[in-house]
Order: C-alpha cells, then sequence, then structure tokens
C-alpha cells in the first residue's frame, strides 16, 4: 500500500520529517506493515496515481482542496488528521499563532477538507466532539488515535535522576505558549528546593514582572529535528515537567505530548486538571476538572511548587505511575493497529 503524507500549510506535500507534528502524526503510518510512504510533491496525476490513500495533517491552503478533489476522480481516499481545535474564534488571543487560522479562507479550507475526507483522525476525544458540534463533521468517520512514543525510542528513555541539590521544575515550550504561562505567573516566585528550568522560549516578561524573586532560573535553547530536542530535553536531568495552559476550548482539546516526553525524560509531571488528557492519577493536578472558561488557578498550581520544594510529592511514585500508563496506552505498538484497521490492512 502505498501512502502520500503532508501538512496542509504552504509545502502541505512534505512530510517536514524532523518537527513534531510529523513525528507523531505522519510517520507512524511507516511502521505499518505493508506500507510505503511518500513525501513527494503531488505535482501531477503521474504522481497521484502510484497512491492508495493521501494523509493530510490540518489543511491551510486552498490547494489541498484542489488535490483532495484530483484524489477522488482517481479514487484515491484522503485521511485528514487533526491534533489542534483551530476552527473560528477557538484559539485565543493570547496565542500569537491565532491570526493564521482567523481567515474565512483558512476556515472554509478547513471546513471542506474534513467534509471530503474519508477518515478524520483526532488525537483527543474533546477535539472530536467539538468538530461534530462546531463543524457538524459526521461522528462516524471521526476516530480518535492518541499520540504515542515508538517503542524503540521507549526503550531508550531516560531514568529518573539522583536528586542532586534542588528539584528542578521544567517548562518546555515555544512563543505561543507565553500567553499561557504568564496567566499563571502569581504562582512563580522563590520556593527554597525547587529550582526552574524554561526550555524552548524566554520568559522574559516574566523576569520583568519577577525579576528580583527568579533568583534560580536555567534557560536552554531548542534543538532543531525532534529526535535532538528529545535527547537535549533529557540530557541535563529534571525531576518534574509542567505546563500552564489558558482554561479555554482551544487548549482542552489538546493532547498531552508535553507528558508523553516529560516521562521519556524521566520526570515527573504537573498539569492543569481542567485539562482532561492531563487530568490522571500519576500527574500532579491542580485547579479542579470542572473549572469554569477563564479560571486558572495560579494559587493551586503555587501550592504544588511549595509541595514539590519541601519533598511532599512524590516524584518517583508518580513517575512509576506515568511509566505504566505510557507502556498500557501510548506506545506506537499498542496505538498503530488502529490506523491499520482504518487502512484496511
Amino acid at each position: 500500500m502505498n501512502i502520500q503524507i503532508g501538512v496542509g500549510k504552504s509545502k502541505w506535500f512534505n512530510g517536514d520529517s524532523d518537527n513534531a507534528q510529523a513525528f507523531y502524526r505522519l510517520w507512524p503510518f511507516a511502521k505499518l506493515p505493508g506500507v510505503t510512504v511518500h513525501e513527494e510533491p503531488i505535482v501531477s496525476l503521474s504522481t497521484l496515481h502510484k497512491m492508495d490513500w493521501i494523509v493530510l495533517h490540518q489543511p491551510m491552503d486552498p490547494v489541498i482542496l484542489q488535490y483532495i478533489a484530483m484524489a477522488k476522480k482517481m479514487n484515491v481516499k484522503v485521511w485528514l488528521d487533526m491534533d489542534d481545535l483551530v476552527i473560528s474564534g477557538a484559539v485565543p488571543p493570547s496565542n500569537p499563532a491565532a491570526h493564521f487560522f482567523r481567515p474565512k479562507q483558512v476556515q472554509d479550507v478547513l471546513r471542506l477538507s474534513l467534509e471530503a475526507a474519508d477518515v478524520v483522525s483526532v488525537t483527543t476525544p474533546t477535539l472530536k466532539a467539538a468538530l461534530v458540534q462546531w463543524l457538524r463533521v459526521d461522528a462516524a468517520k471521526i476516530h480518535v488515535i492518541p499520540n504515542a512514543l515508538p517503542d524503540e525510542l521507549w526503550a531508550r528513555r531516560a531514568q529518573v535522576p539522583e536528586l542532586d541539590g534542588n528539584y528542578k521544575a521544567l517548562w518546555r515550550g515555544s512563543i505561543t505558549h507565553m500567553g499561557d504561562l504568564l496567566l499563571l505567573k502569581d504562582a512563580f516566585k522563590d520556593y527554597d528546593g525547587l529550582d526552574f528550568v524554561f526550555y524552548g522560549h524566554e520568559p522574559w516578561m516574566l523576569y520583568e514582572r519577577y525579576g528580583g524573586k527568579l533568583t534560580k532560573v536555567l534557560l536552554k535553547d531548542w534543538k532543531a529535528g525532534i529526535l535532538n530536542y528529545l535527547d537535549d530535553l533529557a540530557g541535563e536531568p529534571f525531576d518534574f515537567g509542567f505546563v500552564c495552559l489558558e482554561n479555554v476550548p482551544f487548549n482542552q482539546a489538546k493532547s498531552n505530548i508535553s507528558w508523553l516526553e516529560c516521562t521519556w525524560a524521566g520526570a515527573a509531571f504537573i498539569a492543569p486538571r481542567y485539562m482532561p488528557e492531563f487530568n490522571k492519577a500519576c500527574i500532579a493536578c491542580y485547579g479542579k476538572a470542572d473549572a469554569a472558561v477563564g479560571k486558572h488557578y495560579a494559587h493551586d498550581l503555587a501550592a504544588v511548587f511549595k509541595d514539590v520544594a519541601s519533598g511532599k510529592v512524590d516524584r518517583d511514585a508518580l513517575h512509576r505511575a506515568s511509566v505504566a500508563e505510557v507502556e498500557a496506552n501510548y506506545l506506537l505498538s499498542v496505538v498503530n493497529p488502529a490506523r491499520g484497521a482504518l487502512l484496511g490492512l
């Protein structure tokens, strides 16, 4: 079986092999028995007629509709994958990328692509429910296939580090998550026994607000390529990963990549209960599961940080529980058969 993969932006035909979207959502198809994955551009029927399926991630560019129409005429099936709730109005203004998704043209491409697709895969049940409710996508063709780690990568995961001085709590993210982080800025202050690590983007606005208190902060820059990033993430051991996310539908539909990656790196995890994918017994949660939109619980996050700093949170037990959860539900060998079944393998 031949499958063409691509992202839905201007370079939609390129698998962008080194980014996280391709790693978690497109390249798993290459692990299926009897499947050959292609990245070359679909520039003509001579390319397309060799394919059995095209798999497109998060369509935005209007050229996508032309290729979907061409695929339909050639009896090539169309699989659409979504990992974000990018429908109009869902992406909060605090996210600098929000303006990319607002134009009517982008929303029309998304809606029409979803209507035309033979199969739609999404990362979370919350995202599926939103597409059904807001875009009236047929629920029967939407399938929840969570993000998963390749088994060979999981086999070389990092172990829980020996405690060396203070605990280290790591935030990993890009500039698109600055607004989320700053909504919980009141939780960040000097805690005896706890240092903060910011990996990816420097929260200079947080320094400006709390510069006198954040005396124990380490900074790490991104490295290009998902495997380089993961190796670098685990290269300097930390004890807890954490996420700060605005309590809005866009974030509630998000997946748990950050937890997967921090578990792989040997760390326990801290996250808000109002994020369904993080509301697990293996995660140190803050806030309330039924929190009203706009309620963020910075004081609860501060209480968790305080407990971590004082040693009241059992880092090792949380990590062991996360490892068990990943091995039961979030390895590619567990998740990928769902893709194979939908392809008819």
